[in-house]
């Protein structure tokens, strides 16, 4: 498989609905911060909004604020990232398309191991 092939595999190797669901989850439920950050780290996310999102949500929780919708949007205004999401609707779409926060794991999960299938595509490109 040549290179290209391979960069575009990597490309393709991602779930945006998980990782918009792990997002929404951590917007409804304030608990569900923690059992995500057991499965992700936000260099799994491979969606740019998606990544600074959760980065952001790890750091509320890691200095003990609570995580919702509001706590978010000003943390990402006073780092001067919320256009880099999309601004205070998409985060609002993500809590809005989320039905539940109960499978917050599951959708953690797979964005996680849609994570390691790009790293390891990346490692078979440089063999």
């Amino acid at each position: 498989m040549s290179n290209l092939q391979l960069e575009n595999s990597s490309a393709l190797v991602w779930n945006i609905a998980a990782e918009d669901a792990v997002i929404g989850s951590c917007l409804i439920d304030e608990q569900a911060i923690e059992r995500a950050m057991r499965h992700v780290k936000p260099a799994d996310f491979y969606g740019s909004a998606n990544r600074i999102m959760f980065g952001a949500m790890v750091a509320l929780y890691d200095a003990g604020t609570s995580v919702d919708y509001v706590t978010l949007c000003s943390y990402l205004e006073r780092h001067n990232q919320i256009d880099a999401v999309g601004g205070h609707g998409e985060i609002t779409n993500r809590a809005n398309r989320t039905p539940s926060s109960m499978a917050v794991e599951h959708y953690a999960e797979d964005v996680r191991e849609c994570s390691v299938r790009r790293l390891l595509i990346k490692a078979a490109e440089k063999i």
